[in-house]
């Protein structure tokens, strides 16, 4: 998002980084929610007396974190687009007189 942010000034970069790192968004926001969920499913349980969890909630467990771990893979080989867009977001600043670097005051 702060790529965004940097190139918010120019309407056609902002859509030009959002295009290449929306994958890398909803991988981000996909396994932030099934952390989430696991958190969430396994706490349901935890500390409660006389309450068991069911089998099949051990099963569906598992399948969210073997789901979670495949997106946090595929998300590691997004580097090179993450990579991509920073040197994007990095030219569009640099080559528009139009933003005002802050200089240290003397």
């Amino acid at each position: 998002l702060k790529l965004l942010r940097d190139v918010q000034h120019s309407p056609g970069a902002v859509e030009a980084v959002a295009i290449q790192l929306v994958p890398v968004i909803a991988d981000e926001l996909a396994i932030r929610l099934g952390e989430a969920a696991i958190t969430a499913t396994k706490q349901t349980f935890s500390g409660v007396k006389n309450v068991t969890r069911p089998p099949e909630m051990d099963k569906a467990i598992a399948s969210l974190e073997q789901e979670v771990m495949g997106l946090r893979l595929a998300l590691a080989n997004q580097t090179d687009r993450v990579l991509a867009a920073k040197d994007y977001a990095k030219m569009v600043t640099a080559s528009n007189p139009a933003i005002m670097v802050a200089t240290p005051a003397r």
